[in-house]
């Protein structure tokens, strides 16, 4: 039996979601929560960031930092805008959103900000 068959077999999930990636999630479903995640893809993460970053980053330097760069962790996404090319994200907006509510969280901007 492999891990992943062991694990879903000791450990039922009460309810999941699959990303992209195929990796699975559990949500805590308590009163007002949903049970599943409500972002639960790369695009729906990028659609959050750019719609909340006009009015936290109204001077946001989009032609400087072209990327927006959408990193999976456990339990959120981090999000920000950045340039690739030389690694920097100088001034731009970051925040991490949580996989299941959608919140968001941890709202950062580079150094020179």
């Amino acid at each position: 039996m492999s891990i992943a068959a062991f694990t879903l077999a000791a450990f039922p999930a009460l309810s999941t979601a699959t990303t992209p990636m195929a990796i699975t999630y559990n949500c805590q479903s308590t009163h007002g929560r949903p049970d599943r995640p409500l972002v639960s893809t790369y695009s729906a993460a990028e659609a959050i960031f750019l719609a909340v970053e006009p009015a936290t980053n109204p001077h946001a330097d989009s032609a400087r930092f072209p990327e927006i760069s959408v990193r999976e962790k456990k339990w959120s996404w981090e999000v920000f805008r950045w340039n690739s090319r030389n690694g920097d994200r100088d001034s731009q907006l970051a925040i991490r959103i949580d996989r299941c509510s959608g919140e968001i969280s941890n709202v950062e901007f580079g150094l020179r900000r």
